[in-house]
């Protein structure tokens, strides 16, 4: 059960363009935005970071990202390209 950290004013509703599902996008602390089944209940709150943004820590096993759960997710994945020699 990983736990992501995501900025708490980056989260904002959308709708997948594969399945149809209504997710909640938000941006991880690593500066990648990511889907998550709606709604995100975060674990806890931490404090104001850099700019004064707050961060909530998110559980994986109690909100879902979409990629986990998204019928159509292996068309999103990225493909692992050999390094050639």
């Amino acid at each position: 059960m990983p736990i992501l950290k995501i900025y708490q004013d980056s989260r904002a509703p959308g709708t997948c363009r594969s399945c149809g599902a209504s997710i909640e996008w938000a941006e991880l602390t690593s500066g990648k935005r990511h889907p998550f089944d709606r709604p995100i209940r975060p674990a806890s709150v931490q404090g104001a970071i850099i700019g004064g943004r707050v961060v909530e820590e998110v559980d994986t096993s109690v909100s879902s990202t979409h990629f986990a759960t998204c019928p159509d997710s292996k068309d999103w994945q990225r493909r692992k390209t050999k390094a050639h020699a």
